[in-house]
């Protein structure tokens, strides 16, 4: 099929945002010419490759949240978060009910001492500001030292591969044009007006606004990006289905998903065929790593989450994790996903570029909002300023215990027992995303 000559908005990226974006522009302008262009195929990058925890929290802890935005944001983000898990909810039972299943909850536990006072300080603040998040006890073996945890709702399990895959088709059926297997090359000045002219290897589109829905870790270099996202490649597993009789003692598929407070501390979730997806561990950050360092800390986290499994039933050391694979995240310097207007160098000051990204592992439901966030945006013509640049000294952000911990775990382990499989897992029982 060949390229339009135009197109009022230009979506590049099929991930979660690209189909968030090119669906809510569809569903409000159903006359709109909207192009959706992906440089692979749908759901390739992150969101075919992680662990589907959906739960609600968005940027840094509502601690440090509540001492540098104030009450009033601190509040209003989390409840926002919140909406989005509902709308993700919403959207999945709508268009790709067979990507979703109910989960209980969301348990963050504490490992250590230290990490239950910081539990108990966040549930604090957390009814300080009125927000629904208790501490609880738990009984779960990764906190057997402190048996402490915050409990988050609601939360559900989401194979993000197929809920991108029928966005998509949802899109598609509203008169979205795909075109995948097109790479876009870059951004120039259209002919006419305030147009851009979106250059890609099969030809050209000119557009009134173009949507940039591709993550800093999949961006190719010649479009416009704000600068300040730091890339890590994350791993993580799939167990081969477990006994009946360990699912139901494990809590059945709606048991709460299982996170650790620590920074890259390990996390899983119960899949609705009776597997356990793992994650955490080491990780690599992506500047200046080799592919012998990133193929380094892929073994490094895949023996790691099989002793971090081990410690959760003795049963499950007869349960082989049969599938490994790894993606790729990026950190922001406040916590917070950038979502907004670029002003592209070389491009007019009017010119109509957005742009989101920086989901620090967390984009499950970010992306879902930020794509509606964005079609809302386009469709309105919004005046609001660009996006800056943030600069990164590591020690003052949020994202520094994440970086640290990465370099910390990054160093080389002793083998231990573990299969490996195919490091893209989308499409697969029990593959979804690295978002929590």
């Amino acid at each position: 099929m060949l390229l339009p000559p135009d197109a009022d908005v230009v979506v590049v990226g099929a991930g979660l945002t690209g189909a968030s974006t090119a669906l809510h522009l569809a569903e409000q302008r159903p006359e709109l010419e909207i192009v959706l262009l992906e440089a692979d195929h749908v759901a390739a990058g992150a969101s075919g490759r992680g662990t589907g925890l959906l739960g609600p929290r968005l940027g840094p802890p509502i601690d440090i949240a509540r001492r540098r935005d104030g009450d009033q944001l601190a509040r209003r983000r989390h409840l926002d978060s919140v909406a989005a898990v509902d709308r993700v909810r919403a959207l999945a039972g709508r268009w790709a009910p067979q990507a979703i299943s109910p989960a209980t909850g969301q348990l963050v536990v504490a490992q250590t001492a230290a990490e239950a006072s910081l539990l108990r300080r966040r549930a604090r603040t957390y009814a300080a500001l009125g927000l629904d998040v208790s501490l609880a006890v738990t009984d779960e073996p990764w906190a057997a030292a402190t048996r402490t945890a915050l409990a988050y709702a609601p939360a559900a399990s989401v194979d993000p591969g197929l809920l991108t895959r029928g966005l998509v088709t949802a899109a598609i059926d509203l008169g979205v044009q795909l075109f995948e297997r097109t790479p876009v090359l870059g951004l120039e000045p259209g002919s006419v007006g305030h147009s851009l002219k979106v250059v890609t290897r099969r030809g050209s589109i000119t557009a009134r606004a173009v949507v940039l829905a591709v993550d800093v870790t999949q961006h190719p270099g010649s479009l416009p990006v704000v600068p300040g996202q730091l890339a890590l490649q994350v791993s993580a597993g799939v167990t081969d289905p477990l006994p009946e009789d360990l699912i139901t003692e494990l809590g059945g598929p709606t048991a709460p998903h299982i996170l650790s407070a620590a920074a890259l501390g390990p996390y899983r979730r119960l899949t609705a065929d009776g597997r356990i997806v793992i994650g955490g561990g080491p990780a690599a950050v992506l500047a200046g790593a080799t592919s012998r360092t990133l193929a380094a800390a892929e073994r490094n986290a895949w023996a790691w989450q099989r002793r971090q499994l081990d410690a959760v039933h003795p049963a499950l050391a007869a349960v082989a994790i049969s599938r490994c694979w790894s993606g790729r995240i990026s950190l922001t310097r406040d916590g917070l996903p950038q979502v907004g207007r670029l002003a592209p160098p070389g491009l007019p000051s009017t010119a109509e570029v957005w742009s989101a990204g920086g989901w620090n592992g967390h984009g499950l439901a970010a992306t879902v909002a930020a794509g509606q966030r964005l079609a809302d945006r386009v469709l309105t013509g919004s005046a609001e300023p660009p996006l800056r640049p943030i600069r990164w000294p590591l020690a003052t952000h949020p994202a520094a215990p994440i970086v640290r911990a990465a370099l910390r775990l990054s160093t080389p382990a002793a083998p231990a027992n573990r299969s490996r499989g195919p490091k893209s897992f989308e499409g697969q029982p029990g593959a979804t995303s690295y978002s929590s």
